[in-house]
């Protein structure tokens, strides 16, 4: 029945296994299709890995026997207290569950391969949005990176700056000292005008007739 082991052998059944658990497509679309019509006849609590299989359920889900044998679990399925199709159709009401047609081998490779498809196309988008996602945050800490280079950059440049100034007001400090020392006067400065430039005046033609 799958890769696990055989449908007899003391194997745990989980839902949630992928196609690829079974040894073939046909094996994980048939359990699915039957644990849909198990919940939909026992209600959402029906546990399809503890609960014995329902030959009624069987028999609805793909439209009875086929060359005398179970769509699924025709080993384990009791023949003795399980319907024939025509007593389930006769005993079943607008409520009950549809009797399913069986569908082909081909049908339901088909179908498996339409849902691998989409399996294989999700895969590749949810990759694709995680390498987008990490691009964006190795862009991110780039900039910031970068950001904080610029930032102890400019830092940098105002401690040399201030340091510089505290220098220059030293040295201004000591040279006073010293020249006070010597009995030096400090230089005085004496602001110098800019003189300002006298307007050109007209020339006055020498035909000018007055």
């Amino acid at each position: 029945m799958a890769h696990k082991g055989k449908a007899t052998s003391d194997v745990n059944y989980n839902p949630a296994d992928p196609p690829e658990a079974y040894n073939h497509v046909t094996v994980h679309s048939r359990l699915s299709e039957y644990n849909s019509m198990a919940t939909e006849v026992h209600g959402p609590d029906f546990d399809p890995s503890t609960e014995p299989i329902d030959g009624e359920v069987v028999m609805r889900v793909r439209g009875g026997k086929k060359h005398g044998r179970y769509w699924i679990g025709d080993s384990l399925i009791d023949t003795a207290s399980t319907p024939t199709l025509a007593q389930i159709r006769a005993r079943s009401t607008s409520s009950s569950s549809a009797i399913l047609p069986r569908q082909s081998t081909t049908e339901i490779q088909m179908e498996a391969l339409k849902a691998q498809m989409q399996r294989d196309f999700k895969a590749q988008l949810l990759a694709q949005q995680q390498a987008w996602a990490a691009q964006q945050q190795a862009q991110q800490q780039a900039w910031a990176a970068e950001r904080e280079r610029m930032q102890q950059d400019l830092r940098q440049t105002q401690e040399a700056s201030q340091q510089n100034q505290m220098q220059l007001a030293l040295a201004f400090q000591f040279m006073q000292t010293m020249g006070s020392q010597m009995g030096l006067s400090p230089p005085q400065f004496t602001q110098t005008n800019i003189p300002v430039r006298a307007a050109t005046p007209t020339p006055v033609s020498d035909f000018t007739t007055f």
